[in-house]
């Protein structure tokens, strides 16, 4: 779902408005997702009620969601959606900083050998060649 997002950022309409084209996409992951809650929760495994599972739900909604979601599709607005393709191999070196910075897990040598590899490889792709010298 993601990368068909950022594909379909290219056709939207320059007349469009971020805002509406984010609406669009929160209300079809709500078409995906809310048939899958709705399963668990009959299954037995509702999402429990309370403070903890709150601001769990109102950081994926809010933070993660609506502040992710308009900085990467300003982002692939601003450079493409193959530059911006790029960037998507960032996800785990992000992930592996907060579990370091808020669940306190240890930083391990291949934390920064991924995070060096991941940077070169993003840098390598994007840079553009030097012109050849003509004779």
């Amino acid at each position: 779902m993601w990368a068909a997002q950022t594909i379909l950022i290219r056709f939207v309409p320059k007349e469009m408005e971020l805002v509406a084209f984010q609406v669009m996409a929160f209300v079809a992951g709500l078409a995906v997702l809310t048939p899958l809650y709705v399963y668990e929760t009959v299954e037995g495994r509702p999402i429990p009620l309370t403070w903890s599972a709150a601001l769990l739900v109102g950081y994926a909604g809010l933070a993660a969601s609506v502040v992710g979601f308009t900085c990467w599709n300003l982002g692939v607005m601003r450079i493409g959606p193959k530059t911006a393709g790029y960037f998507g191999n960032l996800f785990p070196v992000f992930g592996a900083a907060l579990g370091i910075l808020l669940l306190g897990e240890p930083f391990r040598w291949f934390h920064a050998l991924g995070g060096i590899v991941t940077l070169s490889g993003i840098y390598l792709a994007t840079i553009t060649p030097a012109k050849s010298r003509s004779r």
